[in-house]
């Protein structure tokens, strides 16, 4: 996964996370909760593993997910707004 900022993040993030979801739904649904976490750490990159990391998850991946979409969400700058 490609986390360099820019307006299509949101987008790549997107397209990712229907791959990843395909795969853990196909080839490896039979793994643990657990095992699928590490090989959505694996996929997510060097950045992504910074990011998770920091966040100090439990193996749930509906936690990972839910953090991984608030770093990639559209921001707001009151400034420019």
């Amino acid at each position: 996964m490609d986390w360099e900022a820019g307006a299509e993040l949101y987008g790549r993030y997107s397209k990712w996370k229907q791959k990843c979801e395909t795969t853990f739904e196909g080839t490896i649904h039979d793994l643990s909760e657990e095992i699928q976490c590490k090989y959505l750490l694996i996929w997510s990159g060097d950045r992504g593993f910074d990011f998770f990391i920091s966040w100090n998850l439990s193996q749930k991946l509906s936690k990972y997910w839910e953090r991984f979409s608030q770093f990639v969400n559209p921001q707001v700058n009151f400034l420019v707004a």
